[in-house]
């Protein structure tokens, strides 16, 4: 009896052993072929561009192809379910924003947690929220803007890329600081909602870094920035603190996340090319290009970051009293 526990122990025991030394060895070749980064919103939106800015950067890092997969819809729960349903080996990752850590809440259809589901493993940046009006509006400042919606009640609405995407909470925000009434169209994504705003089908929105060209252009009037300084793409549209109103101070941001339990090895491999790519000249040029904030964190970092913006959005969440469809 004493021999064949004896023996039982050393098994596992061996088991146990060569687990660790397989998790080693696969850490240390990894990655062996290509990398996917799912974005839960169509090609062209701020965020999608945010990933692309890096993807070269990082392929030359880790010596394989990073790739693009875009999956939009579902209030970005498609691509979200996505990433927490794939092998946690470190081939799939997800790029997340705001409606990440609001959606648990504010949608029961979500079935994740932010903390316990995924692991964080970079911040790649951070963008002030612009206030955009069509150029034929005749609305020159946000004072304007404001007296415009109040002579219009329930006429004027504005667009966003979808239910509880930064672009909504912002502007719902903004709503119930000046309390306006405008009515919310949701669009499944920045491109289309950016489509909606040049032919007039919204009276406004808030996004990020995708308005600038057209701002630059003349197609669109940016009247205020959320943040803290103005952007140096848009030197004359002043911020939201500088016009009296420091509570509007939504701002999206950009990160990746990777399934739970993928090795830590892994994580760290990659943790370290996002910091490399995000922090390398060329790649800090185009997020200044679009209006962004390049930042490239730390996993821990970034779970901090979590927490804090997860608890002040969704105190707009029930200010406002968002709902998810």
């Amino acid at each position: 009896m004493k021999t064949t526990f004896t023996y039982s122990l050393i098994k596992i025991l061996c088991s146990g052993f060569l687990s660790l030394i397989g998790t080693s060895t696969f850490a240390d070749e990894f990655p062996s072929r290509s990398i996917k980064i799912i974005v839960p919103y169509p090609p062209g939106g701020g965020a999608d561009l945010a990933v692309r800015a890096i993807q070269k950067r990082m392929s030359d890092i880790l010596g394989q192809s990073v790739l693009v997969e875009n999956q939009a819809g579902g209030g970005t729960l498609i691509a979200t379910k996505a990433t927490a349903n794939a092998k946690p080996d470190g081939y799939t990752l997800g790029m997340v924003d705001p409606a990440f850590l609001v959606n648990p809440v504010l949608n029961p259809s979500s079935n994740y947690d932010v903390f316990k589901d995924f692991l964080p493993v970079s911040l790649i940046s951070v963008t002030p929220m612009i206030l955009a009006i069509p150029s034929a509006l005749p609305v020159k400042n946000l004072p304007e803007f404001i007296q415009f919606i109040k002579t219009h009640p329930n006429q004027a609405n504005y667009g966003s890329p979808g239910m509880a995407s930064a672009g909504h909470i912002a502007f719902e925000q903004m709503r119930t600081v000046l309390g306006m009434q405008i009515t919310h169209v949701p669009y499944k994504g920045s491109v289309p909602s950016t489509t909606a705003i040049l032919s007039n089908e919204v009276s406004a929105m808030m996004s990020g870094s995708a308005l600038i060209p057209m701002v630059q252009s003349g197609k669109l009037k940016a009247i205020a920035i959320t943040g803290k300084k103005r952007l140096e793409s848009l030197p004359n549209v002043p911020t939201f603190e500088e016009l009296g109103y420091p509570q509007i101070n939504v701002q999206t941001f950009v990160a990746i996340v990777a399934p739970v339990n993928t090795p830590k090895q892994v994580i760290d491999k990659l943790q370290n090319a996002f910091i490399q790519s995000v922090n390398n000249q060329q790649a800090k040029f185009t997020y200044d290009q679009y209006g962004q904030i390049a930042i490239g964190s730390s996993a821990e970092e970034l779970t901090t970051f979590f927490k804090e913006n997860q608890s002040s959005l969704l105190k707009v969440v029930r200010d406002s009293a968002i709902k998810a469809d």
